[in-house]
């Protein structure tokens, strides 16, 4: 929401059948695509994920498109001008690949988010870049097994400069995992190991939410009915 309209996107429709960026009124009238996406070098396609607002300009993610066809953060005015791929994934060993159903997460000018596949072992990485799309780093490569996550289909939560997340596989018993990584990369740590049992959750996703020092999540298994928890 911003001014009084609603901003979204879609992962099909558009001239190209590849996903729209549109606006509408909060009534629900006036409903008009801004940008449909083509696909390619230099624009995204299937976006996937939410729009981030920073002044006039949004930021986000499309899950395929871009040079390599895996997928690219882009930037577009909020009036539908001045689209830009400010980032196109090229996957594996030193990229992301595919953020699939991530969101990018803001800090004054620099944008954190996740990408299900890429990184040294191609099953996901954390990544930050700046708002103007200069130096994009490579935070994390998800590794899996004790210890790690490996494919992450969320969003980031910062807190305090550290990064916390999940992923629906990875850990001792490759259910997922939440985990807290430092924006500079150094120090990864998972902080719960998902093993699916009943007083337990499996396969995490969506984003976790803060409140204080609490964190918030739910798993789409485990619990005593093996049909998620929060």
């Amino acid at each position: 929401l911003a001014n009084g309209k609603l901003y979204g996107l879609t992962q099909l429709g558009g001239s190209n059948n590849l996903g729209v960026l549109f606006r509408m009124n909060a009534d629900g009238s006036s409903c008009t695509n801004l940008h449909s996406f083509a696909g390619g070098k230099g624009d995204g396609e299937y976006p996937m994920g939410d729009l981030i607002l920073s002044g006039t300009t949004f930021y986000g993610m499309t899950s395929e498109g871009g040079a390599a066809n895996q997928g690219a953060v882009f930037r577009v005015n909020t009036d539908g001008t001045g689209y830009t791929n400010l980032h196109e994934f090229a996957g594996n060993p030193n990229d992301g690949s595919g953020p699939a159903e991530s969101s990018l997460t803001l800090d004054g000018s620099t944008l954190y988010g996740m990408t299900q596949q890429g990184g040294s072992n191609n099953i996901g990485a954390v990544f930050k870049m700046n708002t103007d799309g200069s130096s994009y780093t490579n935070l994390h490569s998800f590794a899996g097994g004790v210890g790690d996550g490996a494919s992450p289909q969320s969003s980031l939560t910062l807190v305090d400069g550290a990064l916390y997340g999940m992923t629906p596989f990875g850990g001792a018993s490759d259910y997922g995992v939440v985990f807290r990584l430092t924006t500079d990369g150094n120090s990864y740590t998972n902080l719960h190991e998902f093993t699916v049992s009943t007083s337990d959750g499996a396969e995490p996703y969506g984003s976790l939410t803060l409140s204080g020092s609490t964190l918030y999540g739910m798993t789409s298994y485990g619990g005593p009915n093996n049909e998620g928890v929060v």
